[in-house]
Formats: C-alpha cells, sequence, structure tokens
C-alpha cells in the first residue's frame, strides 16, 4: 500500500496519484514507481509542494513481491522475448561457433570419445561375434618382407597372391582399395588370379575407382578385369561421413556400399525372391553393373534405406563452405556418421598381408576364420608412407580421438589409421543399416536460445532460491546429457550438448547470481 505518513492536500493527492500511475504504466514495480515519483516531486514541485515528496511511503510485508503490471498484447509479449544486449552477445558467439566447421568437427570428435567411453561403462556392447569383415593391409612389414620394391603403384604380383589366398579360403566377396589403372608387367598374372577367383568361387570383385578433374573415370584397366564379371566404386568417403545414396548419375555407387551389397546378395534367402539376383561368371553376356541395376530396379535396392538417402537439407549445407581451405570444409547437416565409437574389432578384424599369405591357422590370432565364404575381404593399403592417389601419404589420415582411445585399451598405440579402415567402418554400417544422424549443432543452439529465455521469463516471476536454482540447472543439464548420450545409441540420432548448454547457462547464470547477491 501507498501511505501519507501526513496529511496532504487534495491538489497533492491529486498530482501525487497521476505521476503515480504514469510511472507504473512503464511496468515498473510499485517500489520503483513510488521512488521514481518522489524524485519528480523533488525536483519539479519543491517550490510549488515543499516537502511533499518525503510524504510518500510503501507498507508491505518484507518478503511480499513487489507489485508490476504485466504488458499485453502480442506485440508486448513479444518483446518480453526479444534478447538483452547480453543475451544477443552470447547467442551471437554461440551460433558462430556452431557455424565455424573446424571448431565442429573438433567437438564431433571429443563428443564420439564420450559416446565410446559411455558404450564402454554401460557395457552397451555387441556380443562377442566374429565380424564380417577381414581387412588384410599390406603395411611395412609386408613391404620388408616379401621384399616388395614397387609400392606406389603396388607390385601386380602381390596383389595377385593375396586374391589367391583369398580364393583358397572361399571368399565370396573381395574388394581391393588400390587403383590399377596403368599397365604393369604382371597384369596378367593378376588377371588370372581374379578369373580363377569368380570360376571357383563365384565371387564378386570390387574394384575402387576415382573421377579426376576432367569428369572422367580411374579405375581397374579392362586389360585386368572385364566388367562383366567385376563392379567398380567410388573410393572418396567425405570427412568421417558416410557418403548419401542415391548420388547423382554422373557418380559411382560407393566402393564401400557395393562391398557390402555383395555380400548381401549372398544370402541364399534371396534366392526365394521373384527374381534371381545376378551372379558373377565370365560368361556373363552383359556388365555386371547393368545386372545389378536391373536386379535393384525390380524389387528395390538392397540395404538403401531412408536414412542413406540425400535429404534435402543435407544438399543445402553444402552450399555453406569455408572457401579459404585448400579443399573447402562444407556443412554435412544430416549427414550420417562414421561411427568410432563402435570398437575396431567389432567392425572388422585386421591382419597384415604377409600373416594372411601363411597357412590359414596363422592368418588370424583366434583361429576361428579357417574359411571366408562368409566374410568380405578388403586389400588395401596398411600405412606405409607412400600410400596415396594425388600426393604421398595421402591414404593415412589424422586418427580419430575415439580410435585412439579403442586402442589404447588394448595397450596399442599405434597412431596409424588408414584409408581401408574407413572403408572397412562404411562398409559395416551399410551392411547393418548402422548410422547415427547428427543433429546440426545450430538448430539445437537456436532452440537452447527460446528455452533459456522461456526459463528466464518463468523464474522471473518467482521467489527461487539462488542455490537451489543453480542444482536444478546442474541437474537439467546433467539429465539432458546422458539421454543425449543413451540417444545415440538407441534411436541413431546425436543430440549436441556442450554449446546449447553454454547457452542456457548464459541465459540463468546471471540471474542466480543477482539474487544470490541481493540475499
Amino acid at each position: 500500500v501507498a501511505v501519507m505518513r501526513e496529511p496532504i492536500h487534495n491538489r497533492v493527492a491529486q498530482e501525487f496519484l497521476i505521476r503515480f500511475l504514469r510511472q507504473l504504466a512503464t511496468y515498473q514495480d510499485v517500489q520503483d514507481a513510488l521512488r521514481a515519483t518522489c524524485q519528480s516531486f523533488k525536483l519539479d514541485k519543491n517550490l510549488t509542494y515543499p516537502s511533499a515528496y518525503l510524504v510518500p511511503s510503501l507498507f508491505r510485508h518484507p518478503d511480499a513481491v513487489p507489485f508490476r503490471l504485466q504488458p499485453f498484447g502480442w506485440q508486448e509479449q513479444l518483446k518480453q522475448w526479444l534478447p538483452t544486449k547480453r543475451e544477443a552477445i552470447a547467442l551471437t558467439a554461440v551460433i558462430s561457433l556452431s557455424l565455424f566447421i573446424p571448431v565442429q568437427e573438433w567437438l564431433l570428435a571429443q563428443r564420439l570419445v564420450v559416446q565410446a567411453r559411455y558404450r564402454q561403462l554401460t557395457g552397451q556392447l555387441s556380443a562377442g561375434q566374429s565380424p564380417p569383415i577381414l581387412l588384410v593391409q599390406i603395411d611395412d612389414q609386408t613391404i620388408q618382407k616379401l621384399g616388395i620394391s614397387a609400392v606406389s603403384p603396388m607390385d601386380r604380383r602381390v596383389l595377385a597372391q593375396l586374391v589367391d589366398r583369398a580364393t583358397a579360403m572361399g571368399a565370396r566377396v573381395i574388394g581391393l582399395d588400390y587403383l590399377l589403372d596403368t599397365p604393369q608387367p604382371h597384369d596378367a598374372d593378376l588377371r588370372r588370379s581374379l578369373a580363377a577367383a569368380v570360376t571357383q568361387n563365384q565371387s564378386w570383385l570390387v574394384f575402387a575407382a576415382r573421377q579426376n578433374k576432367a569428369g572422367q573415370w580411374i579405375g581397374v584397366r579392362p586389360e585386368i578385369v572385364s566388367p562383366h564379371w567385376s563392379l567398380s566404386g567410388d573410393l572418396w568417403t567425405p570427412y568421417w561421413r558416410i557418403r548419401p545414396l542415391p548420388w547423382s548419375n554422373a557418380r559411382l555407387l560407393p566402393f564401400s556400399y557395393l562391398l557390402a551389397t555383395a555380400a548381401h546378395l549372398q544370402n541364399p534367402s534371396l534366392l526365394a525372391t521373384r527374381a534371381t539376383p545376378p551372379r558373377a561368371t565370365l560368361q556373363s553376356p552383359a556388365p555386371l553393373t547393368s545386372q545389378f541395376t536391373a536386379y535393384t530396379q525390380e524389387i528395390g535396392a538392397p540395404l538403401i534405406t531412408q536414412r542413406m538417402k540425400l535429404h534435402p537439407i543435407t544438399a543445402l549445407s553444402y552450399s555453406l563452405c569455408h572457401p579459404w581451405t585448400e579443399e573447402p570444409l562444407c556443412h554435412r547437416w544430416l549427414q550420417p556418421l562414421l561411427d568410432f565409437s563402435l570398437p575396431p574389432q567389432q567392425v572388422y578384424q585386421s591382419v597384415s598381408a604377409w600373416k594372411f599369405l601363411q597357412p590359414p591357422t596363422a592368418v588370424l590370432p583366434t583361429g576361428d576364420r579357417a574359411s571366408l565364404q562368409n566374410a568380405i575381404v578388403i586389400i588395401a593399403p596398411g600405412g606405409y608412407d607412400q600410400a596415396g592417389i594425388t600426393r604421398v601419404g595421402e591414404d593415412n589420415p589424422t586418427l580419430p580421438a575415439a580410435i585412439a582411445h579403442w586402442r589404447q585399451q588394448q595397450g596399442d598405440f599405434n597412431e596409424l589409421f588408414t584409408g581401408g579402415e574407413i572403408h572397412a567402418y562404411m562398409t559395416h554400417h551399410f551392411l547393418n543399416h548402422h548410422l547415427i544422424v547428427p543433429i546440426p549443432d545450430l538448430w539445437l543452439v537456436l532452440f537452447a536460445g527460446l528455452v533459456g529465455k522461456a526459463l528466464l521469463l518463468h523464474l522471473q516471476q518467482r521467489q527461487l532460491q539462488p542455490m537451489l536454482g543453480l542444482l536444478l540447472l546442474g541437474l537439467a543439464i546433467l539429465s539432458y546429457g546422458l539421454l543425449s548420450l543413451q540417444l545415440y545409441l538407441t534411436a541413431a540420432l546425436l543430440l549436441p550438448w556442450l554449446l546449447p548448454s553454454a547457452l542456457v547457462c548464459t541465459y540463468l547464470l546471471p540471474d542466480f547470481w543477482s539474487r544470490y547477491r541481493d540475499a
């Protein structure tokens, strides 16, 4: 109640009431409005109404919330939601971080490490099954033990020996992660080995190819293998992402997708379908790619799910590139990730090429794969320095932090990571429909801005103890973090945590601090 401590003239009361109501109309609380009214009497009416500014007083309970008129109408409501200067600075800074691709890639790498630790801590790992992919790597030890002198390009006799070993062990799907576009002295040896694999096991042969700057595809020479009994796949892989499907007609299907599809078509249950799956034979009257395309048009593309298709938002995000790098970095919103939170030993089994050429019992430490009939064999470079297509070492990208974590758990501190391992992960994801879709940080940041502002407006109308508010905020952020970690595993969605949580804190923490200071 606004009271007068002494009797006053009615003209003073009327003047006071008008000024007091005008202050309330500016949405000040009653305490600030009374103080402002007294100040105006002191400055403007001190001669007309001497000492009148000393008479008004506010009578209220100390813990009562001072009355304040609330704005009404959609325009006034909209003004409440507009960010203050401090909030606008915080929002702009966090949005900038969410659009800066190097920061995003670093945050993604750290998130996958946390995801790997969470998967390990909660025991949400796959059962101890033999992985379907055998990665045969031609590494430095192989080069030394076999005395290989030509490594760039790789000696075709070595590739022929590896294909012969895979054929002898019953491999039905063999992929070569090597470009075989230049003539070599021993091309005939490799052709005989590849033909034997098709003749003896009806093996699917998948070769790597790439598109040069002129738009031409470079892959395997027809003198080495005929397109009537082989497939060629694009070896390009987006940075730690799975290439969406289907792609434009100008591009080949991914190398890893063809490997996974070939393994899928070896499933006997497909023989019961209305269409007979294509088979690799030396007497094939049409290119195997044409047979594969006709088959997919009749029954639908094998292994392709909705998440594999190129999303319009993903296509739009490609236009948001950072052009100042040598190879422009582009946003890849909603493009599925390579899930390095899965330990490598559950995705593929790696063996050095020189060991692979030994008797079958010495191929793998477990000795449980005397036959490779149900396996996908990928022959790839194993980390030697010359591995690469356009430059030396190109096939040896930076070791992902999550892979480093898994290796350290096994006591392995090897820092090599190869393109063959990337193809192995991608093949596993295609084969098992394991597609993790990341929600863009920008989306969650904008949503967090709305949530933070809504919570702030709600708390401003409540008498909440600052320490209790901090506790509730911490619990909410922790709960959201655990939820996002679990959704990654159960719903295959990656929800950003750090930037949205930081933005909500910038909205609420100053309010809690002011309450604590006033208390």
